[in-house]
């Protein structure tokens, strides 16, 4: 019995040593318990802005031509009224956990501050903002022609999703959130679809495209809006075949950061080895400045010095809701938002249109005032419907003139 014992106790030693070691892995610059200790913490703030620091990331080189946009900076009074109290941005600051605010009009800059410790060349994770610049590539590729149509299915482009669901939704269905895909998008219970996808990547470093496949179709697609991320994933894939397997980080490098002079940045993924992928759902880690050049993009209408970059009518497809159920909506169940083709839109906020990160990020594109409006936040707190920033946003733009 005691030998048994002896037997037992050293086998459980040696499992805890195991366990231990993938924990904290002191060989590896990331770990399991970084990661875990980061995601507790209650002010994000450090967090949002250091997380190349906890996860393996592709470097995205400056353009070589690297230009900051003018300043003529005002004194803008950024004042609205929110269910009947008059509120300012330093009051929303306070509340709702800005970092950087940034008003560009006409191209210059005109309002920029930052608050919770953050600068100008500090870099904040993007979340859901990198669904937008996903998108944006899609409409490089059709433009450049490696994607033929967006009615191709994604498998057409992206092998991997052979002989599964998503592999035969469109590229059209995934931009417009409407897969059909039975996944539960909720970043905060722990057993749903999208922390399995969190703890299988950010944790387990396992291949996101090999996870995300298995997901079986609840619906037909092209019907129901429903936004998920592993839509965007499948997109990225596409992305990746299209351009023969070239990584997304390259891509945006070239295609993107280049034209628009902007400064460097990375891209989590989901391992630490030279396979690992971009995560396409989220987590571009940009200078607030970056946020804005990729609003102008789309407010120069995709043509940056004379060059089309996206093709003719791209940024009003985007901002346009493809079916009544992607429109937002009042009644017995009011929606303020509604949803484009990886864009979000407002209710009464005429043409413009937005991306949109968990907690906070938002790039606002107002093209009938020559307004893009650029945040970065850290409110691990925002509420579900949250609708206050339209008004601090949409005050911001009515300041600028």
């Amino acid at each position: 019995m005691v030998r048994i014992l002896s037997v037992v106790g050293a086998f459980l030693t040696v499992v805890l040593l195991v366990f231990l070691g993938w924990y904290f892995r002191p060989w590896s610059e990331y770990s399991p318990h970084e990661v875990l200790q980061s995601q507790r913490v209650e002010d994000r703030t450090v967090f949002y802005r250091q997380m190349e620091t906890l996860y393996p990331y592709r470097q995205i080189s400056a353009s070589p031509h690297v230009e900051n946009l003018s300043r003529n900076i005002q004194d803008l009074d950024i004042t609205y009224e929110y269910k009947g109290a008059l509120r300012s941005i330093g009051s929303y600051a306070e509340d709702r956990a800005i970092t950087g605010f940034i008003v560009v009009k006409g191209g210059e800059v005109v309002f920029e501050q930052y608050w919770r410790g953050e600068g100008p060349e500090d870099r904040h994770t993007s979340w859901s903002v990198a669904k937008s610049v996903v998108a944006t590539l899609i409409g490089v590729a059709l433009q450049e022609g490696v994607v033929q149509s967006l009615d191709d299915k994604a498998s057409t482009y992206a092998p991997i999703y052979q002989d599964t669901d998503f592999g035969n939704i469109t590229i059209r269905q995934l931009l417009m959130m409407s897969s059909g895909i039975d996944f539960v998008e909720d970043y905060e219970t722990p057993d749903s679809d999208m922390r399995r996808l969190f703890f299988n990547t950010f944790l387990l470093q396992k291949d996101v495209d090999r996870f995300v496949r298995q997901f079986k179709r609840k619906s037909d697609p092209g019907q129901e809006f429903e936004y998920i991320s592993p839509n965007t994933s499948v997109l990225g894939a596409v992305l990746t075949g299209a351009y023969g397997g070239r990584s997304l980080s390259s891509l945006v490098e070239e295609k993107i950061f280049a034209p628009m002079k902007m400064d460097a940045a990375t891209w989590l993924l989901d391992r630490d080895t030279d396979e690992g992928k971009e995560l396409a759902y989220c987590c571009l880690n940009m200078r607030l400045e970056e946020y804005a050049k990729i609003g102008l993009l789309y407010l120069k209408d995709g043509v940056v010095d004379g060059q089309r970059i996206l093709p003719p009518g791209w940024t009003k497809f985007v901002a346009t809701p493809p079916t009544p159920e992607h429109s937002p909506h009042q009644g017995t169940e009011a929606r303020p938002f509604g949803y484009g083709h990886h864009f979000w839109v407002a209710e009464g906020a005429g043409e413009a249109y937005f991306a949109s990160g968990y907690n906070g990020q938002y790039i606002w594109i107002d093209p009938a005032h020559d307004v893009v409006v650029a945040m970065t936040g850290a409110d691990r707190n925002l509420p579900n419907g949250h609708t206050e920033f339209l008004a601090l946003i949409q005050a911001a733009a009515k300041a600028a003139g």
